[in-house]
């Protein structure tokens, strides 16, 4: 018999103990941290004009260039952690069937913010 579980559930609501992140988390703290650091509005500058299509999620693209950078991962190894890491997938707020930026929009990402702020 089948019990159900948070595999059936939005990651949005699974609490995090359920999907077994430790309180001291990278992950865990992430989620929370982020938007209290960061804001939507702090990146505009990147996209002036709302014509065109619609971007990745800032807020998004910053949290996994942390989480990048704390775990050492490669572009493609960061990607492929963000469909499958439900740590990942809850720091990042990834809905259920929200798939995360491709490497190319992580890349443009990068260089975006290199370009505004510098190399450090």
């Amino acid at each position: 018999m089948l019990r159900s579980t948070f595999y059936q559930q939005s990651l949005l609501e699974v609490d995090p103990d359920e999907v077994r992140l430790a309180r001291c988390s990278f992950e865990r703290g992430l989620r929370d941290v982020l938007p209290k650091l960061v804001s939507v509005d702090d990146f505009r500058v990147l996209h002036p004009s709302a014509e065109g299509a619609e971007t990745c999620d800032p807020l998004v693209l910053t949290g996994m260039l942390l989480l990048q950078f704390r775990f050492n991962l490669a572009d493609e190894e960061l990607i492929s952690r963000c469909r499958r890491d439900l740590g990942f997938r809850y720091a990042l707020a990834l809905g259920k069937h929200v798939a995360p930026p491709s490497v190319a929009s992580l890349k443009r990402f990068r260089a975006a913010i290199r370009d505004l702020k510098g190399p450090d």
